[in-house]
């Protein structure tokens, strides 16, 4: 094989999983990190008009799926994005850079830049929903928006989220808790599993969920949460490898508030964030929950002054009732 025919081989290995740009397929988008390593394409079934998402990581010569085939949508009370939508349009992607600074925290200076693309389709009701993506260089992260200006209060009743788990991956998940009096509480332990084992109870795992898959690492989470929608979990069972998302347990509510998401429009999901890494290391260091999130608005921290803090609830949980057993967590903070 001569040189030419080499290089034209690599240029159209490294065409074919660069996503930098929207693919020239009528029906799949994509954005790739500003390094170019982490993929996610976007795609619309023109058969059922349902869309569905995957992502990809390369490493070297190698592509390694980090989340299959998945699908995506949401069921409003009064109407669907579930399936027969249509494409409307794809804005250019666009260069994301931030810089903020934490009062507290792992790290308290940041900088991140991304790559972010929002591609709209109508339903049957020519109402719009946006998916917008984004990439940056230590994961992926999208949400829902829905662009309609209206006062009237709308229920998402379904969130049909998924995350589609290779096969044979390891996962580090911990239980969600049945609903009582002090729970769900997140308390249980984390365990590990192969992918796509059934949770022991019917409520499902919690986020944050770990998953190793081929020597990668991925950690799949929510962030930028606006008080309209609660906090998801993940459905008990991973039929085909796929884990659902699942509203909050109705008994959670209370009865003093609605478990569903509950919204005037225009309206954001919270982010659905996948970090992403090659080692641990990485899932440690990343700030992309923080780097998805809104700034603070209106809110003065100059006041706050960080420092050592312990609790002594974790391995002595009567304690905080006696004082002699405390004075040594004091000591331990001061």
């Amino acid at each position: 094989m001569n040189r030419i025919s080499i290089l034209l081989i690599s240029f159209i290995a490294i065409a074919a999983f660069s996503c930098s740009a929207v693919l020239s397929s009528k029906n799949e988008w994509s954005v790739s990190s500003p390094d170019g390593r982490l993929c996610m394409i976007l795609k619309l079934d023109s058969k059922t008009g349902k869309i569905g998402y995957s992502a990809m990581m390369r490493n070297g010569k190698d592509t390694v799926t980090l989340i299959g085939s998945s699908p995506l949508g949401i069921i409003l009370k009064n109407q669907s994005f579930m399936a027969d939508l249509d494409f409307s349009h794809a804005a250019e992607i666009r260069t994301i850079n931030d810089e903020y600074t934490l009062a507290s925290g792992k790290q308290l200076v940041n900088k991140a830049t991304a790559k972010e693309i929002s591609v709209s389709f109508k339903n049957i009701y020519k109402e719009t929903i946006t998916i917008i993506m984004r990439a940056y260089n230590d994961g992926l992260a999208f949400r829902y928006y829905l662009p309609k200006k209206e006062n009237t209060t709308h229920i998402i009743t379904a969130d049909l989220t998924g995350f589609n788990i290779p096969e044979g991956s390891k996962a580090w998940l911990q239980p969600y808790d049945k609903i009582k009096r002090y729970s769900p509480a997140y308390e249980k332990y984390y365990t590990e599993v192969l992918s796509g084992i059934k949770a022991p109870d019917t409520e499902g795992w919690c986020f944050p969920a770990l998953f190793e898959i081929n020597n990668h690492w991925i950690l799949i989470t929510e962030a930028d949460h606006d008080g309209t929608s609660p906090a998801f979990h993940l459905s008990p069972d991973a039929e085909e490898g796929t884990y659902n998302l699942r509203q909050p347990e109705s008994k959670e509510a209370e009865n003093t508030g609605n478990n569903l998401t509950t919204t005037t429009l225009p309206w954001k999901s919270p982010w659905r964030v996948i970090i992403a890494s090659d080692s641990l290391d990485g899932i440690i260091q990343s700030q992309l929950v923080n780097n998805v999130a809104r700034p603070p608005i209106n809110i003065d921290f100059s006041w706050v002054k960080p420092g050592r803090s312990s609790w002594s609830w974790w391995s002595d949980r009567s304690s905080s009732r006696n004082a002699d057993k405390l004075k040594s967590f004091i000591d331990l903070s001061s």
